[in-house]
């Protein structure tokens, strides 16, 4: 942010432009992550929606299995 003034030069508010460094310390990349976990987490996610295709799956036949008996009694 600059604020122009009529006798002196323009201003800058330093600390109010930079978001991601703080004053005194050096901005750091984020930490990479190994191969090895990508694939963990890649197996755990395909893990999770064969789960949740069986539950959902287990609950369509027992909706359809109620119906069934509704429907013959």
């Amino acid at each position: 942010m600059t604020s122009a003034h009529l006798v002196r030069h323009a201003h800058t508010y330093n600390g109010r432009d930079h978001a991601l460094k703080r004053r005194g310390q050096i901005f750091r990349a984020p930490r990479l992550i190994a191969p090895n976990e990508l694939n963990l987490f890649s197996d755990r996610l395909d893990d999770a929606r064969e789960y949740e295709g069986t539950v959902r799956d287990f609950a369509l036949l027992h909706e359809l299995a109620l119906s069934a008996e509704d429907y013959n009694s």
